[in-house]
């Protein structure tokens, strides 16, 4: 009976740390931090409009890389984008080409909970347009599920995976998992 007593403890002790330390990773996800999701697009053959969002040269976190590879050596090239605003969204492509998968890079600024500004680097989604300051709630645009640091992202019917990468040096704690 004591060791069943000893051992309901252990449990019991083990699951209030685990969720002690889930807290303090949500926690320490402030506002205005930023996440930088790398890794390959999966995804079967479709149609998507090239276009790309250059981040402004005011903020040095990320800048878009003015060409992006549709797969079939065909880049799409990003039009002369105003250095004005702080970034913007070209559509470069009337047609659409088929969708190949390959690497993304992406990055979130958290804005306030569940809230994110989204910039884009080697990355281009079908059906969608981002106009500048647009944010996008987890919640609803974006079902992520968090499996260590493996993020999985489903965007309009594109699935996607990668590696989750903090920008900055905090980076023993990012769980972006809602439930």
């Amino acid at each position: 009976m004591g060791v069943l007593f000893v051992l309901l403890f252990i449990s019991v002790a083990d699951a209030f740390l685990s969720l002690h330390s889930y807290t303090q990773c949500i926690r320490q996800l402030r506002v205005g931090d930023v996440i930088t999701i790398k890794g390959h697009v999966i995804a079967g053959a479709r149609q998507w409009k090239c276009s790309i969002a250059e981040h402004g040269m005011n903020n040095s976190i990320i800048h878009a890389d003015h060409r992006i590879s549709t797969g079939r050596g065909n880049p799409c090239t990003v039009l002369n984008a105003s250095s004005g605003s702080d970034w913007e969204t070209e559509e470069v492509k009337s047609g659409s080409v088929p969708f190949i998968a390959g690497p993304f890079e992406m990055s979130f600024r958290i804005l306030e909970e569940w809230m994110v500004e989204v910039y884009y680097k080697n990355a281009s989604w079908a059906g969608t347009t981002y106009k500048r300051n647009e944010t996008v709630p987890l919640s609803t645009a974006r079902q992520v599920e968090c499996h260590g640091d493996v993020l999985d992202v489903s965007f309009h019917g594109v699935r996607m995976t990668g590696k989750v990468e903090p920008v900055d040096s905090r980076d023993d704690c990012l769980k972006l998992s809602r439930g």
